[in-house]
């Protein structure tokens, strides 16, 4: 109900001001999106602009071998890999390049299982800029505690007795 009002407002011109940790829901619902960490503002723009360029997924084996040959290939900005997959930064990340890509590997003798081409998720980009920190609970300062008084009610002692 909530997603379907916002939507509304918005295509009849009003601005929204939503806040919340749930990206998927951020990505959907907004056309700009501001970043905000320790009262500061960390980035903005649209969710496109805010989570870069599409990158380039491949799973290849032997994967460090993928990895050292990929980060030599044109056009490969940076490599990295992680459990097995291999993710490459490309200024141009278009078909044709990951085409490019796929078939010098397989040409160095690589079996690619995989390729496919993705933004970061805005989850991702929030976690980074944030310092992997998304603001809910933990980012929660952890508070010295004070021992918790004894004291009940209006903070009189009671002696059992009347006051007359």
């Amino acid at each position: 109900a909530l997603p379907i009002l916002i939507r509304q407002l918005a295509t009849e011109g009003r601005t929204v001001v939503l806040s919340s940790h749930d990206m998927d829901e951020v990505e959907d619902l907004c056309s700009r999106v501001a970043v905000i960490g320790g009262g500061r503002l960390l980035a903005q723009g649209t969710p496109a602009q805010l989570r870069g360029q599409p990158r380039l997924w491949l799973r290849a084996e032997p994967a460090a071998r993928a990895a050292e040959l990929a980060v030599t290939l044109a056009g490969v900005t940076q490599a990295e890999l992680a459990d097995g997959l291999l993710e490459l930064d490309l200024r141009d990340p278009g078909p044709s390049r990951a085409a490019a890509v796929n078939k010098q590997l397989v040409g160095a003798g690589l079996e690619v299982s995989e390729v496919r081409t993705a933004r970061r998720p805005l989850r991702d980009v929030l976690l980074e800029l944030t310092g992997g920190r998304t603001g809910g609970t933990d980012s929660l300062r952890q508070q010295t505690r004070r021992p918790r008084s004894r004291r009940w009610g209006t903070g009189r002692r009671r002696t059992g007795r009347r006051d007359r």
